[in-house]
């Protein structure tokens, strides 16, 4: 089930069992309470031991009488009209009592009394038929048993999505297309941009751990710090797992265009099956909280265990002398001088340098460095010691530098100094760069 969803079938399931169960108690309880009605007294005895035909008679005077006190009587006071009145319809209701309990009494019909509806009898006033009662709760019983073996049924149907108390919530959604769906904006420099790493470094198993299957593959996703149950911000599928294995995630692996964030949690776990929606506890995996934007040099650990793993401590940035260096073998070095246009820098701004085999435009750097943004002209130099994930430096590579102004990685503004210098030779120094608000090759 995906994360955030809520599981209705139990709340439904327990709701419709508990109207059924008080439907049939409903019905239950009124076939108890609907007693027979004790025994009256002999028809003799309420009607003075009349006989069917006097007891027509009888009837016949009352309603004739009934008749009369409507009108109103003779000089006679309110109070004592009904008071006769009550009376007289008292002993209307013995004497068609003693009517009904009379045996074979062929009594004519009553006589109707005009502007005065029909009297029910007491078989209209009937209540329904035990055996009415008893198919009405038969059928609530059956609907009952059907709607809970439904919902039983659904409740024990194998899901295929994944939970998110399996896996620790790690997926918050699919795995299909993790790369690429991000963009975030438009224009050349930030396109490129995106896929300056932001995280790498190594997956290894822990000890004791054995190796998983030909069929498995690895997800490495990355979330906002400490949150375990959100859509992930950037995710990656990485299969034929040969630990260990070198990771490196940018902005390019966003999911939805969100950037990763300065502190996040970083996700890996081995799928035995390639199956995102299923679980098994023996799949390894590892979860690291509080992991900074640009760490380069992460150590993730997969084992049996849901702990998380700690983070390691961020390390402050290199400082380069400002006197241009001899070059490291194999590597460049020069300096970059901050074009007049660029304005002034704010405090805390830093400079990201990377170089790629030239051509190349994704993927991770062969080399990278961050350096704080003051002092121009500032010196530098990149070599195979700057390597992501120990790749060698390029024989010709393309070199781009860019002024950060809030020191976030994953943040982007047009205004920002930016250069790229194409086609430079391993080996080459006092290699100058100017850096202006927009990004224009300058070879």
């Amino acid at each position: 089930m995906m994360a955030g969803q809520t599981d209705w079938i139990p709340g439904v399931a327990a709701l419709a069992a508990g109207l059924s169960a008080g439907t049939f108690l409903l019905f239950w309880g009124k076939g108890k309470g609907a007693k027979p009605a004790a025994p009256s007294a002999p028809a003799a005895t309420e009607s003075g031991g009349l006989k069917p035909d006097e007891l027509l008679a009888r009837r016949d005077a009352l309603f004739a009488r009934l008749q009369e006190l409507k009108v109103g009587g003779a000089g006679a006071e309110p109070e004592s009209i009904a008071r006769e009145r009550y009376e007289t319809e008292l002993e209307a209701a013995r004497v068609l009592l003693a009517l009904e309990k009379a045996p074979a009494a062929e009594a004519a019909p009553a006589p109707a009394q005009p502007n005065q509806a029909a009297q029910p009898s007491a078989a209209a006033a009937a209540k329904p038929s035990s055996g009415l009662r008893s198919g009405l709760i038969g059928a609530w019983a059956g609907a009952t048993v059907v709607l809970l073996a439904f919902f039983m049924r659904e409740l024990l149907q194998p899901r295929t999505e994944a939970q998110p108390s399996g896996r620790m919530g790690m997926m918050g959604g699919g795995t299909g297309g993790m790369r690429g769906m991000g963009g975030m904006g438009g224009g050349q420099q930030e396109a490129e941009a995106d896929e300056t790493p932001v995280l790498s470094g190594t997956l290894e198993l822990a000890p004791g751990v054995s190796p998983p299957p030909a069929e498995a593959v690895l997800f490495l996703i990355v979330r906002p710090d400490g949150d375990r149950g959100s859509a992930p911000i950037a995710a990656q599928k990485i299969t034929s797992l040969q630990f260990p294995i070198p990771f490196s995630l940018s902005n390019a692996d966003s999911m939805m265009g969100q950037p990763i964030p300065e502190k996040s949690t970083l996700i890996a776990y081995v799928d035995f099956d390639g199956n995102a929606g299923t679980h098994d506890p023996a799949e390894p995996r590892v979860i690291m909280d509080g992991v900074t934007a640009g760490s380069s040099e992460l150590r993730l650990v997969l084992s049996n265990s849901d702990a998380p793993q700690a983070a390691p401590a961020a390390r402050p940035a290199a400082t380069e002398s400002k006197t241009p260096t001899a070059s490291v073998a194999g590597g460049i070095s020069g300096k970059l001088v901050l074009d007049p246009s660029a304005g002034s820098i704010p405090e805390g701004a830093i400079v990201f340098i990377t170089a790629r085999p030239l051509g190349e435009r994704r993927g991770p750097p062969s080399a990278v460095k961050r350096l704080p943004a003051t002092g121009f002209p500032l010196a530098f130099s990149l070599s195979q010691a700057d390597s992501m994930m120990g790749m060698p430096f390029p024989e010709r590579a393309s070199i781009d530098a860019r002024i950060d102004f809030d020191g976030v990685a994953t943040t982007r503004d047009p205004a920002e100094p930016s250069a790229r210098v194409e086609s430079v030779a391993a080996g080459t120094k006092d290699l100058e760069m100017v850096l202006k608000p927009s990004q224009i090759p300058q070879r």
